[in-house]
């Protein structure tokens, strides 16, 4: 069963990354674009609750798939692929 990005979903930076980044190398507006997607999603509880009580953690963030379906849809319209979302999201 292929699992579609239809709802958000809940990824930490070295996540993202390790999924991201093999298809982006080079192109540094898509890996500034990346980063900031991450910036502009929302922490979960636990890392608010962590950070908030000065815990190590690791953070983990909700990342939307309409936010990050956009940007995925430039990136492969410049790089002229075609990769399906679910191919490359965690």
């Amino acid at each position: 069963m292929t699992r579609t990005f239809a709802t958000p979903r809940i990824v930490t930076w070295a996540d993202l990354q390790r999924s991201v980044l093999p298809h982006i190398i080079g192109y540094e507006w898509a890996v500034n674009a990346l980063e900031e997607i991450w910036r502009l999603s929302t922490p979960t509880p636990e890392s608010v609750q962590a950070a908030m009580a000065g815990v190590p953690h690791v953070e983990r963030r909700i990342l939307y798939p309409s936010i990050f379906a956009q940007w995925w849809a430039d990136v492969q319209q410049r790089k002229g692929i075609d990769l399906p979302l679910e191919r490359v999201i965690p």
